[in-house]
Parts: structure tokens; sequence; C-alpha cells
């Protein structure tokens, strides 16, 4: 009876082996997968050459494997081999938007202006709502020239992600063309979007703040008055009221509403910022440093 089940264990065992084998094969395919998308710099390089020289996956995913080696290659400051290999991308997956949007940066920062512009035109045309292409397309837009486009791609990235960060970038934006006023109103209500929710200064303040980070101004600031008189938490409330009237670019009462409580000894740190951007946007360069009074 042993002899007869001999057979049947060999086989059981080289059964056994070629599964772990598989696993072990699946396991390591997983792992470049892993690294290629999302490991630290050192291993994405030859996580994705390795899926790109076995031919793991379809032309989708090799796209995919090509795009992010194209882009540690332009972020080394290797844009020939980069644009390599966002061709190669685009070849396997023409509706790659990842591969044009890091193409036409890379054509930007070789100031192929034209082509770049191409390949965020398309870009934008597969993905419209994704505020990253519009804010790369609105960099490339500036560099041409043609500030009104760049202007309405900036607000549709606004009205797709209207965080702190986009707020800031067209407040930069603005900074560069030389409309000091918008550049402080659109950094004042990015801070407003970052603190809408987590700035503790009693429900007014919270209120006004919310209807602030909207671009409801008017409201906003009859609202953050009002708590400035009468919030249990003066420092912030008054903070938030010369906020709401930097966003109405209304800096000289911003810095009016701020200058008693420093001279106070408040420590609110939004207050020493706010005032540093009014005196900026006053030309006060000397006096914008957020320290001093």
């Amino acid at each position: 009876m042993r002899s007869e089940h001999r057979p049947n264990q060999a086989i059981s065992v080289a059964i056994a082996g070629v599964a772990a084998f598989a696993l072990a094969v699946t396991a390591t395919k997983a792992d470049d997968w892993s690294d290629c998308k999302s490991g630290p710099v050192s291993t994405v390089e030859a996580a994705c050459s390795a899926i790109i020289e076995k031919v793991e996956g379809g032309p989708v995913d090799l796209a995919i494997a090509y795009a992010r080696r194209g882009d540690l290659h332009r972020n080394r400051g290797q844009p020939e081999q980069a644009l390599a290999d966002f061709a190669a991308a685009l070849q396997l997956d023409p509706d790659s938007v990842e591969a044009y949007l890091d193409r036409g940066v890379t054509y930007r920062d070789q100031n192929r202006l034209d082509e770049a512009m191409a390949d965020l035109d398309r870009a934008v045309q597969l993905a419209p709502k994704n505020p990253d292409l519009r804010i790369a397309r609105a960099s490339i837009e500036e560099l041409h020239h043609v500030e009104p486009d760049a202007m309405t791609d900036l607000m549709r990235a606004i009205q797709f992600r209207p965080d702190q960060a986009t707020y800031s970038t067209r407040a930069a934006f603005y900074a560069r063309i030389g409309r000091r006023d918008q550049a402080l109103a659109q950094g004042a209500q990015g801070i407003a979007r970052a603190l809408k929710g987590q700035f503790t200064a009693g429900p007014q303040v919270g209120r006004g703040l919310a209807l602030l980070a909207k671009g409801r101004v008017k409201e906003a600031n009859a609202i953050l008055d009002r708590a400035a008189e009468t919030s249990a938490d003066s420092a912030k409330a008054i903070a938030a009221r010369a906020l709401g009237l930097l966003v109405a670019k209304q800096v000289g009462r911003a810095i009016a509403t701020l200058d008693p409580s420093i001279a106070n000894g408040s420590e609110e740190p939004l207050m020493f910022v706010l005032r540093g951007k009014a005196f900026y946007q006053n030309g006060e360069l000397e006096r914008a440093n957020p320290t001093r009074l």
C-alpha cells in the first residue's frame, strides 16, 4: 500500500513546488508594481524597468511603467531619456493623461512651448476636471503671455479643488503679473480655506470663515466684525476679522485691526502672518517681516 502512494506523494510535492514558485513570482511582480507606482525614489527606476523588460501586464500597465520612469528621468534632469519614455508610454496608451502631463511639463522646461501646449491641451481634453492639468497648462499660457487664458485655467483649478495650495498658486500668478491686490486677496482666501473647521474661536468665527472660503465676502465680514467684539477668544477672532478685510482688499483696515493687539503683546501667530502680508501689499517690505511691528 505504501508503494502505491509514493507516486502521488511525489506529484503532490512537485505541485507544491510549482505553486510556491508561482506565488514567489506573483509576489515579485506585485512588489515591482508597488515600487514602480509609489515606492521610494531609490527603487522606482529598477522596479519600472523590470516591468518594462519582462513585458508584465497589458499596454496600459506598461504605459504607466514608462510614464513613471520618465517622470523620474525628468526630475533627475535627464529630459531626453524622459521624453523617450513618455513617447513609449503614449505609443502603448494614446490616452495616458499622466504621460501627456509629464511630457508637456518637460517640453515647457525646455522652452518648447508649442509642443508643451499641445500635450496639455490633449491632457485637459481627456480629463477636464483635473486641477493639476489646469495649473500646468496655466504655467505654459503665462510663458506664452496669454494671461487671460491662464487666469481661466486657474479659476477652473480652484473650482475643481478649492484648497489652500490652489489658491496660493493663483495668488503667486497674480503677484508675478503685478496684480498685488488680487495676489493678497487670493492668498488670504486660501488661508481661510485652510482654517475652516480648524480655527476654534466660537461658532461665529467658524461661520464667517466658511462664508469667506466660499467667496461670500460681505456676509463673512459682517459676521467676523461682530465676532471680534464678542468672542471669548478675542485674539483669534481679531485675526479672522483681519483675514476677511484682506480678502476684501481693505489693507489699511486690516493693519489697523491687527496693530493694537500685537502692540498689547498678542502671540497669535496668524496675526503676524497677516500683518506681514498686508505690509507687503502696501510696499512696506522692511515691515513685512512677521516679527516686526
